[in-house]
């Protein structure tokens, strides 16, 4: 989607929105089918021309919020980066289907330690992104524009996730309370990146403390990867547990926002997500 929200039908204000809700209805359901993957372009809009064009972005912008909330979607700069943006997320959504009972982040352990060895430029792009996050961070004023180019790095990071993975451990490292603290969240939101992708177990409590300790970009994509650890990780009563006390601690360090702020719903809609486990009888 871009500046267009599309044409009403009976149901619901576009066949774009009416697609989506019958979809993401059934996903309801099932917590596991089907794998929805939202994204909205984020190229230049040029001269909205009349009231119209107006309304339909907004109704746009709208749509974005609600799917942002629900941890769904994704950003590319222009419709030439979309194709190389779809296979590298599709690659991470087949990767389990084809992997057994490997965790996904063995997996992506096991074949990123193969790329990182044959391919000596994958840290460099990491670290690139990471690095622009800083400058654009420090050139430009809080916007929604600056929000959108983060978040078209950010989907940017996530397509390197299969063969940047082993370097979680490294971008983890950069503690906020350092002197060099924005020095390095680029880095950090690198790792929050990752861990969208291929959720891990043992990097919930990282996760969890990113809420209280970042800018409110990284700390609201930390609410996310935690919302996605617990549909990819929750079918365990050990892990419903840990990430439960994860998003508790995270919820207690961010008690001081307002009950409405985007990082507080995620983390509840999280917390819900793991009660409708237990209560199904999941193991």
């Amino acid at each position: 989607m871009w500046k267009r929200f599309g044409t009403q039908t009976p149901r619901f204000g576009s066949g774009t929105e009416e697609e989506f809700k019958d979809a993401y209805a059934r996903w309801e359901k099932t917590k596991s089918t089907p794998r929805i993957m939202f994204y909205f372009c984020q190229a230049d809009l040029g001269y909205l021309s009349d009231e119209e064009e107006v309304k339909q972005f907004a109704r746009v912008l709208a749509f974005r919020k609600e799917l942002s909330d629900k941890g769904l979607v994704g950003s590319y700069s222009d419709r030439s980066e979309f194709s190389q943006t779809l296979r590298h997320h599709l690659n991470l959504v087949l990767a389990p289907m084809f992997s057994g009972k490997t965790q996904l982040s063995e997996a992506a352990h096991r074949l990123g330690s193969i790329a990182l060895a044959n391919d000596e430029t994958i840290k460099g792009r990491i670290l690139d992104l990471a690095r622009q996050y800083v400058e654009l961070r420090r050139n430009m004023k809080p916007s929604d524009e600056r929000t959108r180019r983060m978040e078209v790095l950010i989907t940017e990071m996530r397509t390197l996730a299969f063969t940047a993975y082993p370097l979680l451990s490294e971008l983890t490292q950069s503690i906020p309370a350092d002197e060099g603290r924005d020095a390095k969240a680029g880095e950090r939101l690198a790792a929050v990146a990752l861990l969208q992708a291929t959720p891990d177990l043992d990097y919930v409590e990282w996760l969890a403390g990113r809420l209280a300790d970042e800018r409110p970009f990284l700390g609201y994509q930390a609410a996310i990867a935690l919302l996605t650890a617990v549909r990819s990780l929750g079918g365990d009563a050990r892990a419903r547990k840990r990430m439960t006390e994860a998003i508790q601690h995270a919820i207690r360090a961010i008690k001081y926002l307002p009950e409405d702020k985007d990082r507080k719903r995620i983390l509840g809609y999280a917390l819900q997500e793991l009660k409708e486990a237990a209560a199904d009888g999941a193991p």
